[in-house]
């Protein structure tokens, strides 16, 4: 199985390093469900590049990245695409990336069988993704390809339940699955959220939180900004943390300046695994004013640790997240009101964490690397296609 999903990788010294939301856990995860796998990868310039921040890639016998420099023009890029696509047995396409998009088109001009694993809404991730004017010229056409692909597939797994079958139809063999990797969380976790809520008081200071790049306009940081700036004039001690890549974070700076609570604002860059959880762990509320989100992997993170999340409308959120926590991605009032209610009544945010903990556990990728296993055995068997190995361990 070739894996397209414009996988990205650093090398020092011989060592292949991860980038990007690639994790050793979801190449493992992968091979429970897939078999051995074949990764096209794009090789980066390390300028730049902290070593010590990076996951090294863990060696597997059934898995194989080969790597190509992530410089290439489109055009030399589309042709290392179109051979490896020729070559393969079958493939796995995570839509809607560009590299996709084109292994699609050369998968179907080769008669290659192939899986799309529908994980984006193109045109809201490029109209309002913000910088240059390219991504929204772009985004008429990319979300034509979308449409056009998802109605000529034969086998479709959807990352939502509703949203993006909804979005995309098509009469292909599917299944609506999350590809998040989400291992058991101890309840011993959801206690001590339990305890951080209970401590809170309207005149202690809350932390609010959000998970996403800073130069990705639609992720809603300023939206962010303006409710913390609101609650702080209703007299509510109130800080915002940003957890992703922090480069484009001036503009945000900028409207914190506008509304007098930049010295309330923080830029927290990256982190590991392990300390995503750990900062998930110390803000008060996850808060997700995005207009554009398919699977919300973030949610899902935050929702396994007892943390209460306020989500957006227009997305798949409403998917995961209870009604009365949800709000239009742009209605500053609507999510001060939410996270009001939060501060001033511990029983309701109390039973928030509680129901987040227990939702998530359908996230748990012991219940999901199931289904979607038993989708790509039905795919191998329909093609004619031996079963490939995987390793005894689920991961």
């Amino acid at each position: 199985m070739l894996v397209i999903r414009e996988a990205k990788f650093a090398v020092k010294d011989g060592q292949i390093y991860l980038l990007g939301s690639a994790s050793n856990d979801l190449f493992r995860n992968n091979l429970y469900q897939m078999g051995a796998v074949s990764i096209l990868g794009w090789q980066v310039s390390n300028a730049g590049l902290d070593f010590s921040k990076l996951q090294p890639l863990e060696e597997n016998d059934n898995l194989r990245v080969t790597l190509y420099p992530a410089s290439l023009p489109l055009i030399k890029k589309a042709k290392v695409i179109e051979n490896v696509v020729k070559n393969a047995d079958c493939l796995s396409l995570k839509f809607g990336l560009m590299d996709a998009l084109i292994a699609c088109h050369y998968a179907r001009k080769y008669r290659v069988p192939y899986v799309i694993e529908s994980a984006s809404e193109t045109w809201e991730a490029l109209w309002y993704h913000g910088g240059a004017p390219k991504y929204k010229l772009f985004a008429f056409p990319m979300e034509w390809l979308m449409r056009h692909y998802h109605r000529k597939a034969k086998y479709i797994l959807y990352v939502s339940q509703f949203y993006l079958q909804k979005k995309y139809p098509s009469k292909a063999v599917q299944a609506g699955c999350s590809d998040a990797v989400l291992h058991p969380v101890e309840e011993s976790v959801l206690q001590r959220r339990i305890l951080k809520i209970e401590a809170l008081s309207a005149d202690r200071t809350l932390t609010l939180g959000l998970i996403g790049a800073a130069r990705v306009a639609y992720r809603g940081h300023d939206t962010l900004i303006r409710v913390m700036a609101k609650l702080r004039r209703a007299g509510y001690d109130v800080r915002v943390r940003f957890l992703g890549d922090d480069k484009g974070k001036e503009s945000h700076i900028a409207v914190a300046e506008r509304e007098g609570v930049e010295e309330y604002v923080s830029f927290d860059g990256y982190r590991t695994q392990e300390g995503v959880f750990e900062w998930i762990d110390g803000i008060d509320i996850l808060v997700m004013p995005t207009l554009q989100e398919t699977l919300g992997r973030a949610v899902i993170e935050a929702m396994s640790r007892g943390c209460p999340v306020i989500g957006s409308a227009e997305t798949a959120l409403p998917e995961q997240i209870g009604s009365d926590c949800i709000a239009p991605a742009r209605d500053v009032s609507k999510i001060s009101e939410i996270v009001e209610r939060m501060i001033l009544d511990n029983d309701y945010m109390k039973w928030c964490a509680y129901e987040n903990y227990y939702r998530a556990k359908k996230y748990d990728s012991a219940v999901t690397n199931e289904q979607r296993r038993r989708f790509y055995q039905t795919f191998y068997r329909d093609n004619g296609i031996p079963a490939n190995p995987r390793g005894k361990d689920r991961p």
